[in-house]
């Protein structure tokens, strides 16, 4: 849980790995337990890195857009799709 926080707040590259991993905790299996392992590994190479956003242009010019999609990170092994947003 911890490391599903961290990747809200400022690591969003992690968070589609993590859903993936989380969907499958009442099936873990030795292939689960690689991939976890392999996360893992990634994260603490990579501790370093943050995503920082910054706006350099007005306010007049900055719009909102909204991205949706059918299968947003649907898991292959599972069969299940689901839906979601990028805002």
């Amino acid at each position: 849980m911890g490391l599903l926080y961290v990747a809200r707040m400022c690591r969003y590259d992690l968070l589609h790995a993590i859903g993936r991993l989380a969907c499958l905790v009442t099936k873990w299996d030795i292939h689960c337990h690689r991939m976890l392992h392999r996360l893992m590994c990634f994260v603490n190479s990579t501790m370093h890195l943050r995503k920082v956003g910054r706006v350099g242009e007005g306010v007049r010019t900055i719009g909102v857009h909204l991205y949706a999609e059918a299968d947003f990170a649907g898991s292959k092994r599972a069969g299940r799709s689901t839906s979601g947003a990028f805002l």
